[in-house]
Order: structure tokens, then C-alpha cells, then sequence
């Protein structure tokens, strides 16, 4: 849905969409049905069902200015264990960052609350409410990020960050 209350844009192959991406200044965060993406860009039908979560760096500023640095320079420093480990560490950081659609029906919210995460849902409808009420916005966010930081607990969003840290320590021990 969003990432630190910035929406994501969804990404789409002519009226079909297979995923959504976020778009910041230092980097991208991207995730995706990678069989869907196959099968619409390339015409190959791959025999399982793939979720792909990636982080593209624009601007290396993005590892080097920050509190913990990541100081990747060149490839070769990607083949260090230590750089990938924190490379994957921030990758699960920027995953708990992002709020999730939440099934509405695991949650007992309010008609207030429904309409409150609707609005957050629509991003051009929520930049014209931000422009025009952003005394009522700031509040708005900050129950809007209760309603979601709640959904902590539900099944499918643990599930697939198990799948991650899976995945990475699969890959970082070959």
C-alpha cells in the first residue's frame, strides 16, 4: 500500500496489473508476480508462482550516508558475506517499513476507519485531501498508520516475511 505513508504506483503490462513499486530519490522497492511479469513481457509460462521483492539503489548516497553504511564501491564487494548480510538486513528493514493492503475482514474496524483507509488507498484523491484539509491529513495519518501497524499480527504478511529471511539465508550460505 505505502511505504512510510508514501504510496506505491502500480505496475501493469497494457490493463493487466502484476505488482507495485515505490519510487524514492535513493532507491526503488519493487514487488511483483515474477510469473505473471514473464508470461506478459516474454510470452514464457513459467511452472511456479514466484513473488519477486527487490530494492534497486539509483544513487550509492542512498549506502554511504547513513547512520549504519553499507560501503559498496565496486561488484567485487558484493561477493563479501558481510556487505550482503547488510544488504539483506536492510532489505527486511525496508519490508516491515511498508504498509500492507490489510484484508478487511481479519480486522473489526469502524465505518469511519473503512473510509479513513479508503481514502489512503486512492493517490491522487489523497494528494487533493492533504492540499486542501492538511490540519484533518495529519490526524488522518496518524490513525490510518495505528489501523495498519494492528495488522502486524495477521498470518500472510508473517508468512511471506518467513519466506524472505528463508530465501536470503538460503542464498547467503551458497
Amino acid at each position: 500500500m505505502s511505504y512510510l505513508s508514501r504510496p506505491f504506483s502500480e505496475m501493469r503490462s497494457r490493463n493487466t496489473i502484476y505488482g507495485s513499486s515505490y519510487n524514492g530519490s535513493y532507491f526503488k522497492i519493487k514487488c511483483y508476480n515474477k510469473t505473471l511479469e514473464t508470461k506478459l513481457h516474454y510470452r514464457v509460462a513459467l511452472n511456479e508462482n514466484i513473488l519477486r521483492f527487490e530494492i534497486e539503489v539509483n544513487d550509492l548516497r542512498y549506502l554511504h550516508q547513513r547512520q549504519n553504511t553499507i560501503p559498496v564501491v565496486t561488484y567485487r564487494d558484493l561477493y563479501d558475506y558481510s556487505m550482503a548480510e547488510r544488504l539483506f538486513q536492510d532489505l527486511l528493514l525496508k519490508y516491515r517499513k511498508i504498509f500492507k493492503a490489510p484484508c478487511l475482514s481479519d480486522l473489526e474496524l469502524t465505518p469511519r476507519d473503512l473510509r479513513l483507509l479508503a481514502v489512503f488507498d486512492d493517490p491522487k484523491y489523497l494528494q487533493e485531501c492533504k492540499r486542501r484539509f492538511h490540519e484533518t491529513y495529519r490526524k488522518d495519518r496518524k490513525k490510518v498508520k495505528e489501523i495498519l501497524s494492528n495488522r502486524a499480527g495477521l498470518k500472510i504478511y508473517d508468512e511471506v516475511e518467513q519466506k524472505l529471511i528463508t530465501k536470503g539465508k538460503y542464498l547467503l550460505a551458497s
